[in-house]
């Protein structure tokens, strides 16, 4: 098997076990020894010794790797099995060891494990070439690794990743590291993890590596310059994690108000809770939050939580659902759903947007039990029972949604029921040919929880239909009700991870709203070679589309389950009147510009005119000679001082 492996469950994305491949593949020159510490069932190693099979040094292909672990079950590692064969099968403090031993059999000759408490185990001392550090969880671990393994590296070659540097859960790691700055080059930002790679430039001094560092070890200004330092070495969608690990520090010394203070000024900078919420759910807001009285907090939609001192994992569905409510306001028009009487709002070409992603479904309803989930104001659950659904069921947890939707978008073959995403309860089991889930998932706090309940209601040959909005777009639609940002690799790991396999397209607007394959995208997995097509001959505009039609730019993203590559066809919608409204959209942008031009000029006249009046006044002031005068004169110019300011 000389292939990466993909197949290895784990908690790594698939850009790190592309980094580990390659790097074992076309870096590792076989002078020093491979190192894991936290391999978990094993996707890191397996990731390292596919690659060694393919390096041209046919020492390093038979190279050991040295895998560590506790090997020891703990509840929030559940999440990362649901839906898979290990599911359910242990519980805390059970050893998973023999499930990994069974899993990397295939290579079991080149890869030795360690059962146990690395910090009791440690080294032998050999050179280590390469550490994959997935195991600072604490400051006695951190402490222990710098002692066993950091003295093994060797200067000027040695390379060492923190696949846990971006964690708003490990902010020693940022301590540490910037304390050693000296000994450690950054050399690459993995992307869509929390991972940095760092080469080893000199030798540490023991004195350094053997200090019992703790956050007592670090003044406020060095904790300062420590988290400025790391923010400065990663990718911008990964400063927010950082910014998440300063504040847990802050509280650990007890300083309550610089970090809320801390949290605020990063929130006002730009960063929102979906930027702080991390990827794979493991709860910043309540971990932070756990440190700070209720009544210390504006930020209700958590207090439940707060109260409940509950971990992300045992948070019921009526909490969640209580969040969910907590975060909506969708009574006025927010952009969000469309009302029937709310439609002449904006731009036509939004509401485009949303119509041809349920024009697409109509080729797959006809005759079919559907589910539409969250239906919003309810026009997409009507349009795909006129296309001959047998019966529609259109979901959403705002009662004003559904009120509008039984109002305006009746059908004999479309229900309604209010309803949080997370748990539909009075849905059973396998009971929809097709789920049709438009712009839902970044709205949601738990979207795995989400995923997992479609799985729930789709029968197993049935059809799943699901979008998201890109909001990192090189025009990105900020929305204040968006917890979650996908970029496409996010969006399509969290579908595959529960569905297995699924076909792509991206939405794109042009003067046609458009859904379209992705062209010149890389991949990693082999299920999506079928999608990698380019658009077919005679398709309208296909120079200009290929110049614009790449994932940054992407509107969104549709994944479809269940449905063949050749079923699917590139769907493009126009509105009669699309191209008149972004004129008629033009002209009052240029008409508002310059109304605000205009007044703009009245008030810089009239501030000169008050200005010069000013200069008169003072000039008289400078030449007064009388008391009474002068009173007056300073009274008047205190008038005119305070018209100047306002």
């Amino acid at each position: 098997m000389t292939e990466m492996d993909t197949s290895i469950l784990g908690m790594l994305s698939m850009e790190e076990r592309q980094y580990l491949y390659k790097y074992a593949q076309n870096e590792y020159c076989a002078i020093g020894e491979i190192v894991d510490l936290g391999c978990w069932l094993g996707s890191s190693v397996v990731s390292l010794v596919t690659g060694l099979q393919k390096n041209l040094n046919l020492p390093a292909r038979d190279k050991i790797i040295h895998a560590y672990d506790l090997f020891v079950w703990e509840s929030w590692m559940d999440q990362f099995v649901d839906g898979t064969p290990l599911s359910g099968r242990y519980q805390s403090g059970d050893s998973f060891l023999p499930e990994c031993s069974k899993l990397i059999q295939p290579w079991e000759k080149q890869i030795k494990l360690y059962p146990g408490d690395l910090s009791q185990i440690g080294w032998h001392g050999d050179p280590i070439e390469f550490l994959f550090v997935d195991a600072m969880k604490s400051w006695s671990l951190a402490n222990s690794i710098l002692r066993n393994f950091i003295p093994s590296l060797i200067p000027n070659h040695s390379v060492i990743v923190h696949q846990d540097f971006a964690h708003f859960g490990t902010y020693w790691i940022h301590l540490i590291m910037y304390r050693l700055r000296s000994y450690f080059e950054p050399i690459y930002d993995i992307p869509n993890s929390w991972g940095l790679v760092f080469k080893y430039k000199q030798a540490i001094p023991n004195s350094l590596l053997m200090e019992s560092y703790a956050l007592a070890s670090f003044d406020r200004a060095e904790i300062d310059a420590a988290f400025e330092y790391s923010i400065a070495m990663v990718a911008s969608q990964k400063r927010s994690q950082i910014v998440g690990a300063k504040v847990i520090a802050l509280l650990e010394l007890g300083d309550l108000e610089q970090a809320e203070l801390t949290l605020d000024r990063a929130i006002s900078d730009g960063f929102s809770q979906a930027d702080i919420h991390p990827p794979l759910g493991l709860g910043f807001p309540s971990l932070i939050f756990k440190y700070i009285p209720v009544s210390n907090t504006n930020h209700s939609s958590y207090k439940e939580l707060l109260n409940s001192q509950s971990t992300p994992m045992d948070i019921t569905v009526s909490q969640k659902k209580q969040i969910h409510q907590n975060n909506s306001d969708d009574t006025i028009y927010t952009g969000e759903r469309h009302m029937e009487d709310q439609l002449g709002v904006g731009l036509n070409l939004s509401h485009i947007d949303h119509m041809v992603r349920y024009a697409f479904t109509s080729n797959f309803v006809k005759g079919k039990r559907v589910l539409d989930i969250t239906c919003g104001s309810g026009y997409g659950s009507q349009f795909m029972a006129v296309q001959g659904a047998e019966k529609v069921v259109g979901v959403d947890i705002d009662v004003n949604s559904i009120k509008h939707a039984r109002k305006y978008y009746q059908h004999p073959n479309v229900s309604y029921i209010e309803s949080d995403a997370h748990h539909v309860s009075e849905l059973e089991d396998e009971s929809f040919d097709v789920i049709i889930s438009f712009e839902t998932i970044e709205h949601l706090q738990f979207p795995r929880d989400f995923l997992l309940e479609l799985r729930r209601l789709l029968k197993p040959d049935g059809q799943l239909i699901i979008s998201c909005p890109n909001d990192y777009r090189s025009s990105p639609w900020i929305s204040q009700y968006h917890i979650h940002k996908f970029r496409f690799t996010e969006f399509r790991d969290i579908i595959l991870n529960v569905f297995g396999e699924a076909s792509f397209l991206l939405q794109y607007n042009t003067i046609t709203s458009s859904l379209i394959r992705p062209t010149g995208i890389e991949e990693h997995n082999s299920r999506f070679q079928n999608y990698l097509s380019p658009l077919p001959e005679g398709f309208w505009g296909n120079q200009y589309l290929d110049s614009i039609l790449t994932v940054d730019n992407a509107l969104g993203y549709l994944a479809v389950v269940g449905i063949a590559t050749d079923q699917i066809v590139h769907q493009s919608s126009i509105s009669h009147s699309a191209f008149q409204e972004v004129i008629d959209t033009l002209k009052y942008q240029m008409e508002e510009a310059h109304k605000k031009s205009y007044e703009l000029q009245q008030v810089s006249s009239e501030l000169q005119k008050k200005c010069s009046e000013l200069n008169q006044l003072q000039s008289i002031i400078n030449n007064e000679t009388s008391c009474g005068r002068l009173s007056h004169i300073k009274i008047a110019l205190r008038h005119l001082k305070k018209a100047v300011s306002l």
